[in-house]
């Protein structure tokens, strides 16, 4: 189970993903714009705020955009912003608009997206980079992007991604293909990288902190 609050920490209201534990883990990352802390679902907010304040400086917080991935009213999808209309909505269906029935229903399709689009994509590199075919999966992923499966030829992406524009997706798509070549993170395996991803470290911190083109 898990929740998003939005708070305020030191001045910056930031969406903070509770990932339900036993106990309060003295770990979190972020990712997409978002601080994923893993903690009981009933711990207190002011707790959690203090907690995050410990691990990142104001330099980090002020790097999170004030515009997020998704709200009542909207969604971001491949970097663009998109309506959203819900039941009883008295806002006006046009063509950018996503017509939903409530937000179990939104991550339905937005996973259907990611499938769809992050698919095609693996399709094109794995051309471009000369490997294999590989089955594709998208789901929740908390503490990566992507895995590369190697010897089940399988790969798995975080849904999350379906809310970044084509290129930033790409970056992820071309990291995980280049573990075809090599099954670490070390210098060469970089090469790969930065062969087809010039610009990966840029793209990187943008994934990072929400940015979402």
């Amino acid at each position: 189970m898990e929740k998003k609050l939005r708070l305020n920490i030191d001045g910056y209201f930031i969406d903070v993903v509770i990932k339900s534990a036993s106990y309060f883990h003295k770990t979190s990352h972020y990712s997409y714009g978002q601080i994923y802390v893993s903690c009981p679902l009933n711990t207190k907010e002011k707790d959690i705020v203090n907690y995050i304040k410990r691990c990142y400086p104001k330099k980090v917080l002020g790097k999170f955009p004030s515009d997020y991935l998704y709200s009542e009213n909207y969604c971001y999808v491949l970097g663009e912003k998109r309506g959203l209309i819900r039941p009883n909505s008295l806002n006006p269906i046009t063509s950018n608009s996503i017509v939903i029935k409530n937000d179990e229903d939104l991550k339905r399709k937005l996973i259907k997206l990611a499938k769809d689009v992050i698919t095609s994509r693996v399709r094109m590199y794995e051309k471009i980079m000369n490997t294999k075919t590989h089955e594709v999966k998208v789901n929740s992923m908390y503490a990566a992007r992507g895995k590369n499966y190697y010897s089940k030829g399988l790969l798995t992406f975080s849904y999350e991604l379906v809310h970044f524009s084509l290129e930033l997706i790409d970056a992820i798509v071309i990291h995980e293909l280049a573990h075809d070549f090599k099954q670490n993170h070390s210098a060469s395996f970089y090469e790969i990288v930065y062969k087809y991803c010039p610009n990966y470290d840029i793209k990187i911190k943008k994934l990072s902190f929400g940015v979402k083109k």
